[in-house]
């Protein structure tokens, strides 16, 4: 088999008689109630997958072909057809037992270059439950309702279709469709400039040009650094200027794209119970962080779980994947105990969330509800229902930046009457919109986790620094006999904070990591830490690599050399969460 990847083509050798395949031709999407039925008599030349051959299609690609293999110029074209390969929206497989039949395995869209991989993962899920690797990125139920849609599968496919061998960014979005889903806030982003990236349909703020005279405030400390061409994408320098506001003062995060999950009825204690790590069954108004893990301890999930009465949680999860998982789990339970029953209802679409943060949020707050947002009132980890500036809504004492503050969650109606009164009042203690791309460098200055990106499935708890989360003693959970007898001390890998040691040099994520010259890791998050001053990375480190040791992280060819470091970078003592 021969490649020629520059040009979108590949060839195999058939006897006497070569195969060329080309990608190197204009989208011709396939619908797949157009294929009709398998014929009764199915070879080579007979078959749904083999269509009409267009000769105008493959003319470039040939004159390629010929280029590349001059014993092809005095060849002729002896057979042709035009093949079909499923695409999906995010160009990725499709493997995993539907949520809709138990029972029911798919493995769909699988090619040639995925085809062993997930014949080992099929092979293992059906025999042990969970695979070795992990499958997030290509479970059967990570896309939301709205990827669904044909248009949307249209739409995307034949965007992947065009992009399939391109070197794509990292935040890279898709060009089309967009603003399928927008918060009740979105008209007030886009008065203050909002750069919008998306991400499950989601059109979510990075940061807004409304702050950009911010920059001119800019303490020395606190400026960015430059970037090269490729970092430098879908970036911008005012990040810097709303962390900094986050830190110094208040400001207010869209938090409406992240999935919220309400469980209720009299099994629903017992399903969190069974399933999470933690001990969920406190009294109405505890908020608990804790993980879903698989039989092998590995890492599923990690969710937020508020007791809002005897019988409701609200879940702060993780997309489609957890939906499914406690939808299956509930079902299971009803059908082993009818008493036990319990409710799954994705409320996403019907709520909003402001994340208000910063050392000037009680300010804020007070100012217009006569409710009790003291640390008496509304304590760390925490939630009340209460009304502010007129607002029904529910307060969740979290901070994903790790300054005071509150997850604020109404319904969507509400929510843009929520931002307005909330922006009135904190006009005169200096409020900002901040957007993801702060958000994203202020979490790792705290040392706060992304599933998906810092631990899946591949991870235990103790591997990924998040033993604390693990309740033992409490009854049998999920992945609890897998985790007994391990500990951090005693893991052979482990997630490691990295600050770069030059202090400038930007990486992104995915990038290798070096330890006295050996390839032994790569990371998994990065952003500018713009309270410390320095270009953060987490990576999975041997055991054995310490605090302080060095190690160096490969750009573009290039070793940057960084440090091992505790972490967290910002705040250790948790003194301005808890203030």
């Amino acid at each position: 088999i021969l490649r020629h990847q520059d040009q979108d083509l590949y060839y195999r050798e058939h006897g006497e008689r070569y195969g060329i395949g080309s990608y190197a031709h204009r989208p011709m999407p396939v619908v797949a109630a157009d294929l009709g039925v398998t014929p009764e008599h199915v070879d080579e030349h007979s078959m749904p997958s083999r269509l009409d051959f267009t000769p105008e299609d493959f003319a470039q690609p040939w004159e390629a072909s010929k280029e590349l293999l001059p014993a092809l110029r005095h060849a002729e074209i002896e057979d042709g057809f035009n093949g079909i390969f499923s695409f999906t929206p995010d160009g990725g497989p499709i493997v995993g037992q539907s949520r809709e039949v138990e029972g029911f395995y798919v493995a769909e869209a699988v090619w040639v270059t995925h085809s062993a991989g997930v014949a080992r993962a099929v092979a293992q899920v059906l025999t042990a439950g969970s695979s070795e690797i992990d499958l997030g990125e290509c479970d059967v139920d990570r896309f939301e309702d709205v990827q669904l849609a044909p248009s949307y599968v249209s739409e995307t496919s034949q965007q992947n279709f065009v992009e399939i061998y391109d070197v794509l960014h990292p935040l890279q979005p898709k060009e089309s469709p967009r603003n399928l889903r927008v918060s009740p806030f979105n008209a007030r982003h886009r008065e203050l400039g909002g750069y919008f990236l998306e991400g499950g349909g989601w059109e979510r703020p990075y940061w807004f040009e409304a702050n950009a005279a911010l920059l001119d405030e800019l303490p020395g400390e606190w400026q960015p650094p430059a970037r090269d061409a490729w970092s430098a994408q879908y970036s911008s320098p005012i990040a810097a200027a709303e962390a900094w506001k986050t830190r110094t003062a208040v400001a207010m995060y869209d938090m409406t794209p992240l999935k919220r999950l309400e469980i209720s009825g009299p099994g629903a204690v017992a399903l969190l119970q069974r399933l999470t790590t933690g001990d969920v069954a406190k009294k109405p108004g505890a908020v608990t962080y804790c993980l879903l893990l698989n039989k092998q301890g590995g890492i599923r999930s990690d969710i937020t779980v508020a007791r809002l009465d005897e019988e409701t949680f609200q879940v702060g999860a993780n997309g489609s994947i957890d939906l499914a998982y406690f939808t299956c789990e509930a079902r299971r339970q009803r059908a082993e105990d009818p008493t036990q029953w319990a409710q799954v209802r994705d409320i996403t679409g019907g709520t909003c969330c402001i994340g208000l943060w910063g050392p000037l949020a009680r300010e804020v707050v007070s100012s217009i509800s006569s409710d009790d947002f003291s640390n008496e009132g509304l304590r760390y980890f925490r939630a009340k229902k209460s009304t502010i500036g007129g607002v029904p809504v529910t307060a969740m004492r979290l901070s994903y930046v790790g300054e005071l503050g509150w997850e604020i969650y109404t319904s969507a109606d509400n929510g843009q009457r929520l931002w307005d009164v909330l922006w009135a009042a904190g006009q005169p203690h200096g409020i900002i919109a901040a957007g993801r791309a702060a958000f994203s460098a202020l979490r790792l200055e705290k040392g706060y986790r992304s599933w998906g990106t810092d631990m899946t499935t591949e991870h235990d708890p103790y591997e990924a620094g998040l033993g604390f989360s693990v309740k033992l003693a409490k009854d049998d959970f999920v992945g609890k006999a897998a985790l007994e007898g391990r500990s951090e001390e005693t893991s052979k890998r482990r997630l490691r904070c990295l600050t770069v040691d030059d202090g400038r040099s930007l990486v992104l994520g995915k990038e290798p990591v070096f330890y006295k010259d050996e390839p032994v890791g790569y990371v998994t998050s990065a952003a500018f830490g713009y309270s410390i001053g320095k270009p953060i990375a987490y990576a999975y480190l041997p055991g054995e690599v310490a605090e302080g040791d060095a190690v160096e992280i490969e750009y573009f060819g290039n070793r940057i050399r960084a440090t091992v470091t505790p972490e967290p970078l910002f705040d250790p003592e948790m003194k301005r969460l808890r203030g």
